[in-house]
């Protein structure tokens, strides 16, 4: 019973902790206007013009229930962020969803006449009965009638012995995703997913060991272009819950994401969404001292499965495969490269400049009277670069030396670059086709190089990444 209190009280009041400033990078972040220092705010929701969020503020009802250490219960509250004369005054989204207990996170569907939402699955027993483990969280949905939500509903799969909880549907695949403790996962809370056919919910699918650890995941959040967010104490991180998204590729989750600062902190980072193609959004953190929501703005493109950098070969060896031994005259083999460049002997090396066409020669020549004998061979030999954003800079360097980094050499003949992001694996970003760093420990570090442009048969924005070890030595 004292696992499941505690489990309840994680999910539903995220603990109080040491406040972290926001960092510049890739986000900025701040507190939303309707979230308040006083109470807890957690889990935004888009839904018509308005956000909806669960919170333990006081609200307007008559009667009020208050846990053991005198604060409300989590109701469902909403508000319009265009209305600022209503910034400090949310209000209650439903005063049918209320309940004596914890009501919260919702999901709707994308036609907004269905909410999927949290709360305790017994809400006629005793108030004191929300710790017991056999109240567990438990799913419901509803229907909107008349401006009103009504015909409330259990999911199938809520159960006494564990709990269902932060719930995304997913209209296209008609797939309910949720946060669930039942028997047969990884440790914790696992995410899952029930699809629905005709009015019949399937049995809930686990998402994996890519996605789900010995931790807990919770809050699945999709994005339009298909990404999954969620939240996880599970992949490491900065410390606490922190936020990751992943996607399919070739029917497989990628590697999680970790998110970079000021959305992920040392504290609990949770229950995030996205708007206008993650250039925005929401989050919940308790970075505050309480559960706060918080407003972010993307600064810059965040870089994910980027290749490692592939070099490009200009040295080559040649040889005359066709060679036999010419006993009547004394001749040597001379190889002539289109560079400016010759070179004597059977087999030869030879680095070139730089991608392009070159013709090369092999020249029978009399020693004797250093006369051309004959031309054995002629050929044109083309060099390509890579078809990447390129790195041009030293493998290794030296502690508080500095050093040049560019990206002029990238190759990408289908898109017009327009813009070069560096991430230097040390906390460092930069903005430049070319630019100096300097390290200031030795290590090894992990440099980015990111490019954005348009493609130019389609017009389309697009993307690129590499990235390459760079090792710094103390001298």
């Amino acid at each position: 019973m004292a696992d499941m209190q505690r489990l309840i009280i994680y999910i539903l009041l995220f603990m109080a902790a040491g406040k972290a400033g926001a960092q510049q990078g890739y986000y900025s972040a701040e507190p939303a206007p309707f979230s308040s220092d006083r109470y807890d705010e957690f889990s935004p929701v888009f839904y018509r013009d308005s956000i909806v969020f669960c919170s333990n503020r006081p609200d307007d009802l008559f009667i009020r229930y208050l846990t053991g250490n005198k604060r409300e219960h989590f109701n469902i509250y909403c508000i319009n962020p265009d209305d600022t004369a209503t910034w400090e005054d949310p209000g209650i989204f439903s005063e049918n969803l209320v309940t004596r207990f914890n009501d919260g996170p919702v999901a709707f569907n994308q036609r907004e006449q269905a909410i999927y939402y949290s709360r305790n699955r017994n809400t006629e027993t005793k108030m004191k009965d929300v710790a017991d483990s056999v109240n567990t969280l438990g799913i419901f949905s509803a229907q909107k009638q008349n401006r009103e939500w009504s015909d409330t509903r259990s999911f199938p799969y809520n159960s006494r012995d564990y709990h269902n909880t932060t719930p995304f549907y997913d209209t296209l695949n008609r797939r309910l995703y949720f946060a669930s403790n039942m028997p047969g996962g990884y440790g914790g809370t696992d995410l899952y997913y029930s699809e629905k056919k005709d009015s019949t919910w399937g049995e809930p699918v686990n998402l994996g060991p890519r996605i789900n650890t010995e931790g807990n995941e919770m809050y699945p959040f999709f994005s339009a272009s298909g990404k999954l967010f969620f939240s996880s104490d599970g992949h490491g991180g900065l410390g606490g819950k922190d936020m990751f998204f992943t996607e399919k590729q070739n029917g497989e989750w990628i590697e999680p994401v970790h998110l970079k600062p000021p959305i992920n902190s040392k504290d609990d980072d949770f229950g995030l969404i996205i708007e206008n193609g993650f250039q925005s959004g929401y989050f919940s953190s308790n970075r505050e001292g309480s559960d706060d929501i918080f407003r972010f703005y993307t600064r810059r493109p965040q870089f994910y499965g980027c290749d490692s950098l592939e070099k490009n070969h200009y040295c080559y060896r040649f040889w005359d495969e066709g060679y036999h031994k010419i006993d009547t005259l004394p001749v040597r083999y001379e190889w002539n490269f289109s560079d400016g460049t010759s070179a004597t002997g059977l087999e030869v090396e030879h680095c070139f400049p730089g991608a392009g066409q070159y013709k090369i020669k092999l020249n029978i020549v009399d020693k004797q009277a250093d006369t051309l004998f004959y031309t054995k061979k002629n050929f044109e030999f083309e060099i390509k670069d890579a078809v990447q954003p390129y790195i041009r800079s030293a493998d290794t360097t030296a502690k508080n030396k500095k050093t040049e980094f560019g990206g002029l050499k990238s190759n990408l003949p289908d898109i017009k670059i327009e813009r070069y992001y560096w991430d230097f694996g040390d906390g460092t970003l930069a903005e430049s086709p070319k630019v100096s760093h300097t390290y200031n420990k030795k290590g090894d570090y992990k440099v980015i190089l990111g490019v954005t442009g348009t493609n130019k048969s389609t017009g389309k924005k697009e993307k690129r990444c590499v990235w390459k070890e760079v090792r710094v030595y103390e001298e």
